[in-house]
Parts: structure tokens; C-alpha cells; sequence
């Protein structure tokens, strides 16, 4: 409380992040609720779908290089790991999607 009063004061100069570290972590804290609800919807499915389950396991393990194990804490960690990735790849086509149109002048394209 003492700092922000320095601060509200002027007291004490407010740091700037540099934009690129600004914007990340504006968009890591934007992206905890969608990552915790990607992971609770790939937990339930993992838990339930065989199929689901062989092909996450096999993209986990050949794609990423993740250690697999019947350790819940091991299980509970990649499936976090892979909501998370998820998400971020999702966000960085979003981002690119975004920058490209307006880098070359695209119009957005509505539904019709």
C-alpha cells in the first residue's frame, strides 16, 4: 500500500515494460480461463474416449516428445501442457490472421 501511495503521489516514477513483454503478459493472463477450460473439457474426454486417448497419447509422446506414465501427476501436467499449447497455437493464428490483414489492406469478410 505504501508503494502505490508513492506511486498515486508521484512519488515513485512508474516502470514501463518494454511492448513486447507488456503484450505477453496481457495475453498469458487473458488466456488462463480458456486454457482452464480447454484442459477441463481434454481431461474429460482423455478420461473417457479410447480413441481420443491413443491419438493425444501418441501426439504427446511422437510429436512433442513428452514422457508418458500412469502417474496422475505426470497425466495431469501433459494434459495441462497440451491445453495450453493448444491455446497458443490458436492465439498465434488469430494474432498472425490479424496482423496480415492489416499489413496487406485485406478486408474482413462478414457472414452472410
Amino acid at each position: 500500500m505504501e508503494r502505490a501511495a508513492a506511486a498515486f503521489r508521484g512519488d515513485l516514477p512508474l516502470g514501463r515494460k518494454p511492448l513486447d513483454t507488456f503484450f505477453i503478459s496481457v495475453l498469458e493472463a487473458g488466456l488462463e480461463r480458456p486454457i482452464l477450460t480447454v484442459q477441463h473439457a481434454i481431461e474429460t474426454k482423455y478420461g473417457k474416449d479410447g480413441p481420443f486417448k491413443v491419438k493425444l497419447d501418441r501426439w504427446m509422446r511422437d510429436s512433442q516428445g513428452w514422457h508418458l506414465s500412469d502417474d496422475e501427476l505426470i497425466q495431469r501436467d501433459n494434459l495441462e501442457r497440451a491445453a495450453k499449447f493448444s491455446c497458443d497455437v490458436l492465439v498465434n493464428k488469430i494474432v498472425f490472421s490479424l496482423a496480415m490483414r492489416r499489413r496487406c489492406g485485406v478486408a474482413r469478410r462478414t457472414a452472410t
